[in-house]
């Protein structure tokens, strides 16, 4: 019986992380359409397996490919502006969600705020999301939101 319980527990959590990852692929699937690594749209953002795999797992050193698609989905979210600085009327409701409104708004702004100031002048879309991504968890650790 106790093998049997163990087995249901671990196909149950297979399944369930199963879930999650179908739902984070279609998220990045409907992300990176019409999604372009510069302002001419000329270099597609397509999802490869180690950029999914970057996404998949949180990796804060990720391969190029994540970086584009963590943009596309941060854009298609509108957690990017039409300039590609940081959204603050959308982040803060995202990030109060997040946290169940325990976060302090006025806080977060101002890493907001920082943050921009942080990626104002990398014009790599990519590496401008990877930076705006890492500077927001940096801040929020450094304020005392351990394990984010």
């Amino acid at each position: 019986m106790k093998i049997f319980v163990i087995i249901f527990l671990v196909l149950s959590v297979e399944e369930t992380l199963q879930q999650s990852l179908d739902g984070l692929m279609e998220l990045a699937k409907t992300s990176v359409i019409d999604c372009y690594e510069d302002e001419e749209n000329t270099k597609k953002i397509e999802i490869t397996e180690t950029g999914f795999e970057d996404i998949a797992n949180g990796s804060r050193d990720a391969v190029r490919n994540a970086k584009c698609i963590r943009y596309c989905i941060m854009k298609k979210h509108n957690l990017f502006s039409d300039d590609n600085s940081l959204n603050e009327a959308e982040i803060v409701p995202f990030f109060a969600y997040l946290f169940n409104n325990t976060i302090d708004k006025n806080h977060l702004k101002g890493i907001i705020a920082d943050c921009n100031k942080a990626i104002a002048r990398e014009t790599d879309r990519c590496e401008r999301s990877y930076m705006a991504n890492n500077c927001i968890l940096q801040r929020l650790n450094e304020s005392g939101m351990k394990g984010i």
